[in-house]
């Protein structure tokens, strides 16, 4: 990948993070607007957990794939990550 095609890539990630962002504040107004209090504290505590725990496992796979990629890297092979 050369440096203009990882730019690029770059950017529309950044683009497609802030749009995502953006809606999720939107909807978070929005919802709070329109549910009475204790909706919303109940719906965050059920929907906060399943989030933690996706989280919690996209971490460990990021974590994991950016070790052995970088290792790959290094010994030339790093093509195969991606």
């Amino acid at each position: 990948m050369n440096s203009r095609q990882l730019i690029r890539t770059r950017v529309l990630i950044l683009i497609g993070q802030v749009a995502v962002a953006s809606l999720e504040i939107t909807a978070l107004r929005l919802y709070t607007n329109l549910a009475p209090p204790d909706v919303v504290g109940e719906s965050n505590l059920i929907l906060s957990a399943p989030a933690l725990g996706l989280q919690l496992f996209v971490a460990g796979f990021t974590a994991t794939l950016l070790r052995y990629c970088s290792e790959a890297e290094a010994r030339g092979a790093g093509d195969e990550c991606y």
